[in-house]
């Protein structure tokens, strides 16, 4: 009889040491604290970013103290010489990724160690500690920023949102409406906002350029059609529900 999954992970689990566990659960606590910060960064920023420029973790020491994985370390007693050989053995059974710099180019200078959970890491504390993933967006859900964004170019019917003097609209990124532009459904280009100018003279020798971004007859009718969804989701957006029926 195939021995199932789970098992076989509860197995890779009690087959590390008591050490090598408390480090595991130590890098999964920092690197779920990571990800953490890097949820409510992205919110502000209205910018996601590759995972490989934040999820690498550093152990070592600073002008302030600790840093937050040494210091979970440190919290369970583990520290001591054979922590170089402890990141080797778990590098070398796959949970984590090891990789260190110099802080000058001076030989005898410190050694920055960076530490990155890998999935198949993350899955056995998981499995270990009895807590579930957390679920992904559906496809083509749109993340608060963007419905923000949908938000502020409803407000702004029907002429639409002009550029302000920052160079974007309503203060929101470029990346958050090039999303929203290249919005596909099934495969197929369904932009949610378009871009527009506008041509106005000002005196006899020079015009005025007005550039905007106005919501689609697509992307309204996907605002009528998912506001409930997204107000539920997002409450702390500003979006007014519509009046008219989808």
């Amino acid at each position: 009889m195939t021995a199932r999954k789970s098992d076989k992970e509860a197995d890779a689990w009690r087959g590390l040491n008591a050490r090598q566990q408390a480090y595991m659960q130590a890098i999964f606590a920092t690197d779920q604290a990571q990800e953490q910060a890097e949820r409510l960064r992205a919110a502000l920023d209205r910018r996601s970013r590759p995972a490989d420029q934040w999820r690498w973790m550093e152990y070592a020491d600073t002008l302030y103290g600790h840093t937050p994985l040494k210091q979970r370390l440190v919290d369970a007693g583990v520290v001591d010489p054979g922590t170089g050989s402890t990141f080797e053995a778990l590098e070398q059974r796959g949970y984590i990724l090891v990789t260190s710099e110099q802080v000058t180019s001076h030989p005898r200078s410190d050694t920055i160690v960076y530490v990155r959970l890998t999935t198949r890491g993350r899955k056995l504390v998981r499995q270990a500690l009895g807590l579930s993933a957390p679920k992904k967006a559906p496809a083509g859900e749109l993340r608060e920023w963007h419905w923000r964004a949908m938000a502020e170019a409803w407000k702004a019917r029907p002429e639409g949102l002009k550029s302000d003097m920052s160079g974007t609209w309503a203060r929101i990124g470029w990346n958050t409406w090039l999303r929203l532009k290249n919005y596909r459904v099934g495969g197929k280009d369904c932009p949610l906002v378009e871009e527009w100018s506008e041509r106005k003279p000002s005196e006899w020798w020079q015009f005025w350029y007005w550039w905007g971004m106005r919501l689609t007859p697509f992307g309204e009718q996907f605002y009528r059609a998912n506001w409930r969804y997204y107000h539920d989701l997002y409450p702390d957006v500003d979006a007014p529900e519509p009046q008219e029926t989808a």
